[in-house]
C-alpha cells in the first residue's frame, strides 16, 4: 500500500520564545505528502509511489518531535503526542467497528488490541480493508514517539553519522530477509524510517546542507534508486514494496526538499491557505479517507466505466467523504490538542452533506455478499469438485440415468429432463458443448430450454453451432495450459519441478523456499486472501500484494492454499527460463494442437501493460486465467494435451492428485472427476477436469476423449451445481461405448 503516516498529521504548536520560529517548510511538505497519500490509496498507480510521502512525513515528524523534546522533555512529549493521536483515532475506531460489525465482522479478542493501543497493527473485516489497512502508520508513528528520547540522544551523541548508520541498517535487514529470514513488518518499518526521523531531528537542531550538496544527494540517491529497481525489483515498480528502495527514493526526495527549501517555505496565497487547512486537519484527513475508500469501492467499482472515468469518480467520492469528515469530526483534533478555538456547527456544515450522502449511499447499496457475482471465482468450482470425492470414492457416476446405446444427444436430453429443478434454480437456458471423440472427430452440440439437442460435426460440411466470434473465457482452466507449458519445459530440460524459483526470480519473497511444483500445486504457502478483486485484477497488482505482505501461510509443501498469485509467479519464472513470453508459449501450444486460442487482452484490453516483466500483455488474468476459445477448440486442445502434447510421465505427474481433503485433491492444474480410488498418499482417477465460471472441461485418460461445456449459468448462491459433472460423465461414457 501507499506510505503515509499520521504523525506529521498533527497541528504543530508554536514554539515558546526564545527559540526558532515555526518552520513553514514542514507544513508544506506535510500537506504535499497527505495529498499524495490520498491519491495513492485511491488509485494505486505505481508512479505515485515514487513521490516519497512516507519518508517526507517521518522527516517532518522527527523535526516536530525534536521541537517538543526541547521544549517539554521526553515524558511530557509522549503524553501530549499520544493524546493528540489517540483521541481522534479512538473516535475513528468506533466508527470503523460500527460499520464492520454491520457487514458481518466478528472479531477475535486479539483483534481488538490494535484498536485500543495501536502498538500493533489494527486489523478488521475483509469486506472493508480500506478502513484499516492503512493504520499501520499509526502504529509506526506511535513507536517513534516512544523512541524519540533515545533517538534524539543518539543524534546528539554521535552526530549526523547516526542517520547514515540507520539507513545502512535497512540494507542489512534486506540481506537478512534475502537469506530466508521472515522479517516482521514492525521491525522493517522501524529500521527503515528511523533514518528519516533522525534526519528531521537533525534539521530541527539546525543541520543544513548547502544547495550543491542537496543537489548531489538527490541526484545520487535517484540514480541508485532507479538502478535498484531495474536490477532487484520490485517487479511492479511500486517503491513501497522494497525497504532499500524506499530509503533511496526517500533520500532523493528529502534532498530535493532541502534543495528547494526557500521556494517551498515561501508558499503563500491560495496555495498557502490550502496548506494551512490540510495542516489543521491532517490527522482527520488521513484517518477518515478510509471511509472514502470503502464508499468508492462499493459505489464506483461495480460501474462498468472506462478506467479514466472510474479514477475520476473514485477520487471525487473519496474527496467528498473527507470533506464531510473534516467538517463533522475535524474539531476533535482541536479538543485532543487542548486548543480553545473549537469550531461549532455552522452553515459551512452544509458542505458535509454530499460526503455523508455518499457514505450512507455506499451502506445502502444492495450488495448480497453471500450471493454469486456475475462471474464467481473459479476457486468455488474447485471446492465443489473436491467435495464430490468424499462420496465416491465417491463421485457422480450417473449410472442410474444412462442406458446402453445412448448417444451424446440422448445423454444431454435425459440429463435436462432429470434435472429441471437445478436448471430452474440457476436460471440455465442454454448449454454449448463440444467433444473430441477417440480418434479425433470433433462434434459441437447445443441444448436450449425450448429446443431439442442439435449437433454438428466439424469434420463434415455444415453450419457451426458455436459462434467463433464469442469465445468462452477459460479463467482457471488456463492453469492446466500453463501447467502443460511447465511440464513440456521439464521434458526439455529447461527447468525442474523441484527447482527453487530463486534461480529465475530472486526478487520474489521466499523465492529460495518455493519450487515450481509448489506453485503449480498451490502448496507454496502464498495466501489466497492476497488475490486482488477478480474483475479488476492484473498480474502486477497480484504480485505487488504478495510482495507487500510476504508472510507465508505455511512452510512451502506443507499445506494448500488455492492462489492465483502462485500461477502468476509460475508464469513469470517460465518466461524467464524459456526466454519467451507466456502468450507466445500459449500460441505455440495452440499451433501444435491445431487449435485457436485467444486471450483476455484481445477482447477486453486494459489501459496498461500488466505482465510483471513488461513484455506488453494487457489483460487481467494472464497465466492464471487469461485464455479463451470456442468449446470445440478447447476440447481439441485438451485431447491433444493428453495424447501427443505431453509424455506419459508428464501426464502421470499432472494427474497425481493429493489424497488430503484439506488440499482439495488437487493435481498439477487438474482435479479428479470421480469415481476415484485411494492408493497410498495419492488419489487415483481415470478421468479429470478443471473449471471456470463460464464452463468446464473433462478428460477421459483411458480413451483420450474430452468434452468442454459452456452453460450460460451454473452457479447458485452456494457455488457451482455439481450436476454438470454428472453430464460430463454421461457424455464420456457414451463416447467410450461408441469407441468399443
Amino acid at each position: 500500500m501507499a506510505s503515509p503516516t499520521p504523525q506529521t498529521l498533527e497541528q504543530t504548536e508554536p514554539r515558546d520564545p526564545p527559540g526558532p520560529v515555526r518552520d513553514r517548510l514542514l507544513d508544506v511538505v506535510r500537506s504535499i505528502a497527505v495529498v499524495r497519500v490520498v491519491l495513492w490509496h485511491t488509485w494505486s498507480w505505481a508512479w505515485l509511489s515514487w513521490i516519497p510521502a512516507m519518508p517526507a512525513m517521518f522527516f517532518g515528524s522527527g523535526a516536530l518531535l525534536e521541537a517538543s523534546l526541547e521544549k517539554r522533555g521526553w515524558w511530557a512529549t509522549v503524553r501530549r503526542r499520544t493524546r493528540r493521536l489517540l483521541v481522534p483515532f479512538w473516535v475513528y475506531a468506533a466508527a470503523c467497528w460500527a460499520l464492520m460489525l454491520a457487514v458481518g465482522w466478528r472479531p477475535d479478542p486479539a483483534d481488538a488490541v490494535g484498536w485500543f493501543v495501536p502498538l500493533v497493527d489494527p486489523v478488521g473485516s475483509d469486506a472493508t480493508p480500506g478502513l484499516w489497512i492503512t493504520l499501520w502508520y499509526v502504529r509506526a508513528y506511535l513507536w517513534f514517539v516512544l523512541a524519540a528520547g533515545v533517538l534524539s540522544w543518539l543524534l546528539r551523541r554521535i552526530g549526523p553519522a547516526v542517520i547514515a548508520l540507520a539507513a545502512a541498517g535497512t540494507f542489512a535487514l534486506w540481506r537478512w530477509q534475502e537469506s530466508g529470514a521472515e522479517v516482521p513488518l514492525e521491525l522493517g518499518d522501524a529500521v527503515t524510517y528511523a533514518a528519516f526521523v533522525l534526519a528531521g531531528m537533525w534539521y530541527w537542531q539546525g543541520g543544513r546542507l548547502s544547495r550543491p550538496a542537496s543537489a548531489v544527494l538527490a541526484g545520487l540517491a535517484a540514480v541508485a534508486a532507479l538502478w535498484w529497481w531495474q536490477r532487484l525489483g520490485p517487479v511492479d515498480g511500486v517503491v513501497n514494496r522494497s525497504y532499500p528502495l524506499m530509503v533511496l527514493a526517500g533520500t532523493a526526495g528529502i534532498g530535493l526538499v532541502l534543495l528547494f527549501r526557500a521556494q517551498l517555505a515561501g508558499v503563500s496565497g491560495l496555495t498557502g491557505r490550502a496548506v494551512d487547512l490540510i495542516g489543521r486537519r491532517a490527522l482527520t484527513i488521513y484517518l477518515w479517507q478510509g471511509f472514502g475508500l470503502v464508499a468508492a469501492e462499493w459505489l464506483v467499482e461495480p460501474l462498468e466505466v472506462p478506467a479514466a472515468l472510474g479514477a475520476v469518480l473514485a477520487i471525487a467520492v473519496v474527496a467528498a467523504v473527507i470533506v464531510a469528515a473534516v467538517i463533522i469530526v475535524g474539531p476533535i483534533e482541536d479538543l485532543a490538542a487542548g486548543r480553545s478555538q473549537v469550531r461549532t456547527w455552522d452553515r459551512t456544515a452544509a458542505l458535509a452533506v454530499p460526503g455523508v450522502g455518499l457514505l450512507l449511499g455506499s451502506l445502502l447499496v444492495p450488495i448480497d455478499r453471500s450471493a454469486p457475482v456475475d462471474g464467481p471465482l473459479s476457486g468455488q468450482a474447485v471446492v465443489a469438485r473436491a467435495g464430490l470425492v468424499e462420496d465416491s470414492t465417491g463421485g457422480p457416476d450417473g449410472g442410474s440415468l444412462w442406458e446402453a446405446g445412448m448417444t451424446v444427444a440422448d445423454v444431454v436430453s435425459t440429463w435436462a429432463v432429470h434435472h429441471t429443478d437445478v436448471i430452474d434454480d440457476v436460471g440455465l437456458t442454454r448449454i454449448e458443448g463440444a467433444y473430441a471423440a477417440p480418434g479425433g472427430r470433433t462434434v459441437e452440440f447445443a441444448w436450449g430450454a425450448d429446443e431439442p439437442v442439435r449437433s454438428s460435426s466439424l469434420d463434415e460440411p455444415g453450419t457451426p453451432l458455436v459462434d467463433a466470434d464469442d469465445p468462452m473465457a477459460w479463467y482457471s482452466i488456463t492453469k492446466a495450459a500453463t501447467t502443460t507449458w511447465l511440464l513440456r519445459s521439464v521434458e526439455a530440460g529447461v527447468v525442474a519441478l523441484d527447482e527453487p524459483i530463486a534461480t529465475w526470480a530472486p526478487e520474489i519473497p521466499n523465492a529460495d523456499r518455493i519450487t515450481l511444483e509448489h506453485l503449480a500445486r498451490h502448496t507454496s504457502g502464498i495466501p489466497s486472501e492476497l488475490d486482488t478483486d477478480f474483475f479488476t485484477a492484473d498480474p502486477q497488482a497480484d504480485l505487488a500484494a504478495y510482495t507487500g505482505q510476504p508472510e507465508l501461510l505455511f512452510e512451502p509443501g506443507e499445506g494448500f492454499a488455492y492462489s492465483r498469485i502462485g500461477y502468476h509467479v509460475l508464469g513469470l519464472v517460465l518466461e524467464r527460463a524459456n526466454a519467451t513470453t507466456w502468450r507466445t508459449a500459449m500460441e505455440e501450444l495452440a499451433r501444435a494442437s491445431g487449435t485457436r486460442l485467444e486471450f483476455d487482452e484481445d477482447t477486453d484490453p486494459v489501459d496498461g501493460v500488466t505482465d510483471p516483466d513488461g513484455h506488453g500483455y494487457r489483460g487481467m488474468l494472464w497465466a492464471s486465467g487469461g485464455l479463451m476459445s470456442t468449446v470445440s477448440d478447447g476440447a481439441r486442445f485438451f485431447q491433444w494435451m493428453f495424447t501427443d502434447g505431453l509424455s506419459r510421465e508428464s501426464r502421470e505427474l499432472m494427474t497425481s492428485f493429493s489424497s488430503d481433503p484439506d488440499w482439495w485433491y488437487y493435481g498439477l492444474g487438474l482435479m479428479p472427476l470421480c469415481p476415484c480410488e485411494f492408493e497410498d498418499d495419492r488419489l487415483q482417477a481415470s478421468r479429470y477436469g478443471v473449471d471456470g465460471p463460464d464452463g468446464s472441461i473433462a478428460i477421459d485418460g483411458d480413451t483420450g476423449a474430452t468434452v468442454m461445456l459452456r452453460p450460460d449459468s451454473w452457479f447458485d448462491t452456494a457455488g457451482p451445481v455439481t450436476e454438470l459433472y454428472e453430464l460430463q460423465q454421461g457424455i464420456l461414457d457414451a463416447l467410450a461405448a461408441s469407441a468399443t
